[in-house]
């Protein structure tokens, strides 16, 4: 009990006194930002106002397109990542897959400000679009870079399933969409769920067909 009470108490000064890591403000940081107000605090509160959306069970193309470009106004460096991820979810759930991939790649081009996780599951939701829609060879290539980092495993196990449907191999993708199906359902992001569980039917439905991915439109 001691040890637990020592964590927190050194976690509440670690996220009262600001500093930034990885491009990302800590929770004193925000705050000061909160009370010098401007665009970078509208950004700010359009995000978290669109990832409590998501939470609460709105899917991700049903998010408030006015607050998603609010969110995507200003180039704060350290939103800019999490504006991209969101703007990609929300165009990927409206297969818009050009204007998704476009938000992706920004995403991707900005992930050295995000944490090591989330470095991952960006690039294992590039081997899905490419497996899905690009060249499979840019997916596996993708797909090999997540594995290096800690990453989410219902998108790992989504991308393995587009991967290996890409590559012919309909029993291993079958088998990883179901993988992704049973992680899926503990996921905290209700909304982000019901769009990841419909990709995973996909490409189970796919894998059981033996259909071939969409032709490219990347």
């Amino acid at each position: 009990l001691f040890l637990f009470a020592f964590v927190v108490f050194a976690a509440v000064v670690l996220t009262v006194i600001p500093h930034r890591r990885h491009g990302t403000g800590n929770d004193g940081g925000q705050i000061l930002q909160l009370l010098r107000g401007g665009p970078d605090v509208e950004q700010r509160l359009a995000l978290n106002l669109l990832i409590s959306a998501s939470v609460g069970g709105v899917r991700p193309r049903d998010l408030d397109s006015t607050l998603l470009d609010q969110a995507l106004a200003h180039a704060q460096p350290d939103l800019a990542v999490n504006a991209h991820w969101i703007a990609y979810w929300y165009e990927i759930d409206r297969k818009r897959v050009p204007e998704a991939a476009a938000h992706l790649d920004q995403v991707l081009a900005r992930r050295g400000d995000a944490l090591p996780p989330a470095r991952a599951t960006f690039t294992a939701e590039a081997a899905f679009l490419e497996a899905r829609y690009g060249d499979p060879a840019a997916a596996r290539a993708w797909l090999e870079l997540s594995r290096q980092g800690s990453v989410d495993r219902s998108t790992l196990s989504r991308a393995e399933a587009a991967v290996a449907l890409a590559e012919g191999q309909p029993d291993a993708a079958r088998q990883a969409a179901d993988d992704g199906l049973r992680l899926n359902r503990q996921s905290f992001d209700a909304g982000g769920a019901l769009a990841e569980n419909e990709m995973l039917e996909a490409l189970r439905a796919d894998a059981i067909a033996g259909t071939s991915p969409p032709s490219s439109v990347l």
